[in-house]
């Protein structure tokens, strides 16, 4: 039994591993990702530009078959990793090149473990909005620039209510001259 119980222990050691980070990503720069792995030789993106709405109840939760419909393989990219030799978790970076803005499902499938590939949606956008509750159930939506910081004027905006695991249209707004967007919740 305990030679089972070790034998346990190695394979666990032995099993690789991957989790990735990305940081904030600009439309058309480089992106910048974090990978955290062990016992892997190599990985490979694979993203594909989806064409739905970002409103799309699709989205939620994506399959197979919804990238073969929607989806088109937009960059691919392999990249050999440094090897572990002592099964500790090595932090690396890669860089992809830039994307267009819109939205993207990036696979990443490691190299002989195809049954460990992984995947995330990815919305590509040069904009970044800030959200406050206010009293009297109300709320502000400030809509910024991402690279200078700067309000977007005349931006539109929808507000989306969670409805059946997904989102249904609420309301749409226009951004005033500071970028600003109040509504009742």
């Amino acid at each position: 039994n305990r030679i089972n119980a070790l034998k346990d222990v190695e394979l666990e050691i032995q099993e690789p591993r991957l989790q990735l980070e990305l940081w904030d990503i600009f439309p058309e720069s480089p992106m910048q990702i974090g990978v955290s792995h062990v016992n892997l030789s190599g990985i490979s993106f694979k993203l594909y530009r989806l064409n739905l709405p970002v409103e799309s109840d699709l989205l939620t939760k994506i399959s197979p078959k919804t990238i073969s419909k929607y989806g088109t393989l937009y960059r691919q990219k392999h990249f050999n990793l440094p090897a572990t030799s002592d099964y500790e978790m090595r932090k690396d970076t890669v860089t992809l090149d830039g994307l267009e803005p819109g939205l993207y499902y990036a696979l990443v499938v490691p190299d002989g473990h195809r049954d460990a590939e992984t995947g995330a949606m990815i919305h590509v956008t040069g904009l970044q909005m800030i959200h406050r509750d206010l009293p009297d159930r109300k709320a502000e939506i400030v809509v910024l620039d991402k690279r200078s910081g700067h309000p977007v004027p005349g931006a539109k905006v929808n507000v989306y209510a969670e409805k059946d695991g997904g989102y249904k249209l609420k309301e749409s707004f226009t951004a005033d001259a500071e970028g600003v967007v109040l509504f009742s919740t």
